[in-house]
């Protein structure tokens, strides 16, 4: 669910929502939604008052518990509001906070969106690069690596081990393949990753690269040493899967 109908939907719970009288430091359904405005607006001058009302507060996720979150700080960076979330992450904001809309840490959605700006911005605030998506068991490298080269630069610059794999046993080199990018496979390459990494069900990347057609992927990562004799769980190899497929791929059927 988008941050914005979540916006949407806080608004609404407050107009048929009665909300009983609670302490001056702590926020209403009412406030929640003129926060929300301001996260949306980009109005830091609104946040920075939102911050002044109820301090620490401002910078913990919030709306209606077990319906609809919002974390302050993924709401800006959703909107590209990079001062806002600038100013939260001053304030005590956690980089590492898990999205109560994605149910992933925050960089991820940086990621997958290609917010070069936003993940820049966790990195200064020490975000971990290191974490896994607790739903698939995939890095960040594996994200960036089915996202775009520059976020794979800038994730890669931070990984320790090129060929972390995934809770399936695949490297981020499978991703890049899987998204049939040739640009993010020839970096990880360039970046001496395992070309005959297997995931497991024993496959290597260049069955995958095989199994959706990209002949010059294959044949990118033959000239890169990528063995054509391994066998997968079921005894096939990325020529059997060629020959089903008619394909004709230069170092592996001919």
């Amino acid at each position: 669910m988008s941050i914005k109908r979540i916006v949407i939907y806080v608004s609404i719970i407050v107009s048929v929502l009665s909300v009983v009288s609670c302490k001056e430091d702590f926020p209403t359904l009412e406030d929640f939604a003129e926060y929300s405005k301001y996260l949306e607006n980009g109005d830091l001058e609104g946040v920075k008052k939102y911050y002044k009302k109820f301090g620490p507060r401002s910078v913990e996720q919030y709306g209606v518990e077990g319906l609809f979150m919002i974390n302050p700080l993924e709401g800006s960076l959703y909107y590209n509001h990079y001062d806002i979330a600038e100013f939260l992450l001053k304030k005590g904001a956690n980089p590492d906070a898990i999205s109560p809309t994605m149910h992933t840490p925050i960089i991820f959605n940086c990621i997958v969106n290609n917010n070069i700006k936003g993940l820049e911005l966790l990195i200064k605030y020490n975000a971990d690069v290191s974490v896994f998506n607790d739903s698939d068991g995939c890095s960040t490298l594996w994200y960036a690596a089915a996202t775009g080269v520059e976020i794979l630069d800038i994730i890669y610059k931070r990984t320790k081990d090129i060929n972390v794999k995934n809770k399936d046993k695949a490297t981020a080199l499978f991703g890049a393949v899987i998204m049939g990018r040739f640009d993010y496979v020839k970096f990880l390459i360039d970046h001496e990753i395992d070309v005959n990494a297997i995931n497991s069900i024993g496959c290597s990347a260049l069955m995958y690269a095989v199994n959706i057609g990209r002949i010059d992927i294959c044949e990118y990562l033959i000239e890169h040493e990528a063995d054509i004799s391994i066998v997968d769980n079921e005894g096939y190899d990325a020529k059997w899967i060629a020959d089903e497929l008619g394909l004709q791929i230069k170092g592996l059927t001919y």
